[in-house]
């Protein structure tokens, strides 16, 4: 997935959050979701 750096900037800043430290958690999860998937057979 890509990620728009203003987008998350607006969000992370909404949430109180720092930018760089909000992607990474993005892009934590998103990685958690595919991961997940891989696991139970679904993506492959």
């Amino acid at each position: 997935m890509q990620f728009d750096r203003i987008a998350l900037g607006r969000q992370a800043k909404e949430l109180g959050f720092v930018r760089d430290t909000f992607e990474k958690v993005c892009r934590l999860a998103e990685l958690n979701k595919k991961l997940n998937l891989l696991k139970a057979g679904h993506l492959l």
